[in-house]
């Protein structure tokens, strides 16, 4: 069986008497794979701060914990404090979102086109 035109392979394949066979991946597939991730925003860019409302960093899908120690993580804020001490559950920023759509601690700022 051949490998069709359209079908790319990740250096973690390989073909093998026409069969794709899985392999580790490689530092270089790693390095690869996040050479173009973007920043993470700072905690003073999402306005990262104490929850008093109901909304909480806990309810929200950027939100989850790392199985090594439980620290809360969050996929698109970051700075030395969270870090250090991981994102707390009940805190908020302005785009803490339930569903990805709704953003109801976001105040939307107008931006001129360049």
């Amino acid at each position: 069986m051949k490998t069709p035109p359209s079908c790319s392979l990740s250096g973690a394949e390989t073909v093998l008497a026409g069969s794709i066979i899985q392999q580790m991946p490689t530092l270089n597939d790693y390095r690869d794979l996040v050479s173009d991730r973007p920043e993470k925003f700072s905690a003073e860019e999402v306005q990262y701060r104490r929850a008093e409302g109901k909304e909480r960093c806990s309810r929200c899908i950027h939100f989850y914990e790392r199985r090594l120690d439980t620290l809360g993580v969050c996929e698109i804020m970051r700075s030395e404090e969270t870090d250090e001490k991981g994102v707390l559950p009940n805190w908020v920023c302005d785009f803490t979102t339930q569903d990805g759509e709704t953003f109801p601690l976001l105040q939307e700022v107008q931006h001129e086109a360049v």
